[in-house]
């Protein structure tokens, strides 16, 4: 006779085993030299993009995800024992049953992921998860013990993948503000040409006109009409003006207009 115990709480395990335990063969090195205690990641080729845009599942080839590559997949599963006696005579042990989770596991990933791109298999992830708790499920039918949860973490995509993603979006974000300052810039010279195109014809009329007209029409002294047209005549002399609400200007602009409406008749 002897004594065998299992805890009764949940069981929560990474596959093939935990992070710190993971051994990722460097370049040149043997990948049949691995540690003892030591576990080689998952790694599943996934398949190449759909190309029709009338596909449902179709994503823009321009994701950086959406191409056939190699990378690590780590599905995370909660579980317990339910019934010790029936445990130990059909699985015996933990680690056993971990190493059968791993194997249904990249069953699953083979079968499913070799027909897909991985920006694809995120965008169902969840989907994915339950068709392996549903696959490990079946395995472990009758060991004693009960599947609460599989759920498949993130990808694990390579340190240099992900930099040039950002590297590419930090580069679509410059030329986006490039191109938006540029546009601005140009809508601002249009609109200030427009300005000072119209203010030129306003002071062009009122001289033409005449201050003394323009101030018995419109109840205005001489002196207040020779004010705003010399503002405005000092101000195309300057080359590089803006014309802002408020300003010196732009008052004298809008009086001499509302006076030439006014002698026009546009306005009683």
């Amino acid at each position: 006779m002897k004594l065998k115990r299992e805890t009764k709480l949940i069981i929560q395990n990474e596959l093939p085993c935990e992070p710190e335990k993971i051994w990722r063969t460097k370049e040149g090195e043997d990948s049949k030299t691995i540690p003892e205690g030591y576990f080689p990641p998952i790694r599943i080729t996934f398949g190449p993009p759909i190309t029709d845009e009338k596909d449902p599942n179709f994503i823009p080839l321009g994701n950086p995800y959406n191409k056939q590559m190699t990378i690590e997949v780590t599905p995370v599963i909660s579980w317990r024992i339910m019934d010790m006696k029936t445990f130990v005579s059909t699985i015996g042990t933990i680690e056993r049953t971990i190493r059968q989770m791993e194997d249904v596991a990249i069953t699953v990933f083979a079968e499913d992921f070799a027909k897909i791109t991985p920006a694809l298999a995120l965008k169902n992830l969840n989907k994915h998860s339950e068709d392996l708790k549903i696959a490990i499920g079946n395995r472990v039918l009758n060991w004693g013990i009960e599947i609460m949860s599989a759920q498949i973490k993130p990808f694990g995509f390579s340190r240099g993948l992900n930099q040039s993603v950002i590297d590419v979006s930090k580069a679509e974000q410059a030329a986006k503000a490039t191109r938006i300052g540029a546009a601005a810039d140009r809508d601002a010279t249009i609109d200030k040409g427009t300005g000072i195109a119209e203010a030129e014809k306003l002071l062009l009329e009122a001289r033409a006109i005449g201050t003394k007209k323009l101030a018995e029409a419109c109840n205005t002294t001489e002196g207040q009409i020779a004010l705003w047209m010399e503002t405005m005549g000092k101000a195309f002399e300057k080359a590089q003006y803006s014309i802002v609400p408020g300003s010196e200007l732009f008052t004298s602009i809008a009086g001499i207009k509302e006076m030439l409406e006014k002698v026009k008749g546009g306005r009683k």
